[in-house]
Parts: C-alpha cells; sequence; structure tokens
C-alpha cells in the first residue's frame, strides 16, 4: 500500500508540474503576444503621422497655388481687379487637385472598412505632369525665377 500512495503522489505531483508548465507557456505565449500587438499599434500610429505629415503638404500646394492669382489680381493697382482665363485655369485646376486629396482623404475611412476596390485607368503621364508644371509657373515668373 505504501508503494501504490508514492506511485499515487508522484502521478499528482507530475501532473501539477505539467499544469504549472503549460501555465507557464501560457503567459509567456500571452506577454509575447501583447509586446507584438503593442508593436503594431505603435507601427500603425508612425504610419498615420507620416500619411498626415504628408497630405498636408499635398493640401499646401494647391493652396498655394490657388491663392497666388488670387494675390496677384488683388495687389494689380489702378487695373480692375478681375481675373483673366488662365488664371482662372489655374485656381480651377488646383481646386479640382485639392477635391480629389480630399477625396483620397475620405477614402482611407472606406478602405479600413474594406469598401474600397482597386481602379485603374489608363493616362497620358506626360499630360498629367505637363498640367503641374504649369500650375507653379505663375508662382516662378512672380519671382522672376523662370
Amino acid at each position: 500500500m505504501g508503494i501504490y500512495n508514492l506511485r499515487v503522489y508522484f502521478y499528482l505531483f507530475m501532473l501539477q508540474f505539467r499544469r504549472s508548465l503549460l501555465k507557464r507557456a501560457r503567459l509567456k505565449t500571452a506577454v509575447e503576444i501583447e509586446r507584438i500587438e503593442k508593436e503594431k499599434v505603435l507601427e500603425i500610429d508612425h504610419m498615420k503621422s507620416r500619411f498626415f505629415a504628408n497630405i498636408s503638404h499635398e493640401f499646401r500646394t494647391p493652396l498655394t497655388l490657388i491663392l497666388g492669382p488670387i494675390e496677384t489680381v488683388l495687389k494689380k493697382k489702378g487695373k480692375e481687379a478681375v481675373l483673366e482665363g488662365e488664371e482662372l485655369g489655374i485656381i480651377r485646376r488646383n481646386a479640382k487637385r485639392l477635391q480629389r486629396l480630399i477625396n483620397q482623404l475620405l477614402d482611407i475611412s472606406k478602405l479600413e472598412m474594406g469598401k474600397v476596390r482597386l481602379q485603374v485607368s489608363e493616362g497620358d503621364i506626360s499630360e498629367y505632369i505637363r498640367s503641374i508644371v504649369l500650375s507653379f509657373f505663375p508662382c516662378r515668373v512672380k519671382e522672376n525665377k523662370l
């Protein structure tokens, strides 16, 4: 009977030891998961910060290009403050660009909810670049840098 009790105690001890090892492994895994989740949150925060810094810069450029022609017209002395066709075109192009940027910003929430699909389209890249370069032309002329 003594050997039987010793075997039972040994079996119970081994069972308890195994349970403690499993509990320790679960705790270790939980700590590792928590660490990974914190890293992911920090990475997402960093990505959001970069995004907002980039988008702020992108908003500033068309706004500057919209305000430039307006300021030019308002500073004209001895002339009637009327926007010319070219200046109106610059303002319209940059207002549309700003509108697209804002729409892209709003699309982010749709993207996060999984409601956005990739829309691929063909276009003339040289015409796109030309329109951007021409937007800066009045600013360069005004500064006598062209």
